[in-house]
């Protein structure tokens, strides 16, 4: 079920934007303010294998940490 929208739509997509968020429990929100997750790494993955990859925008605008820490993550 995680795929099946990667699955269905990766050939239609022109570039990724890979983001954290923030967990308030009930709903998260895309605030690009910590790591990307494992499960958004996974679906990542998975949409590069179907579209042969894409230009990836990695965005972190709050809690930035050092270079060295967003570098290694992408």
């Amino acid at each position: 079920m995680l795929f099946e929208y990667i699955d269905g739509s990766a050939e239609r997509v022109a570039y990724y934007h890979l983001a954290g968020h923030t967990n308030k429990g009930t709903h998260i929100l895309d605030t690009h303010s910590d790591h990307a997750i494992e499960e958004v790494w996974k679906l990542y993955e998975r949409a590069c294998e179907l579209s042969g990859g894409r230009s990836t925008l990695y965005e972190w605008d709050e809690n930035i940490p050092a270079f060295g820490v967003v570098h290694a993550e992408a």
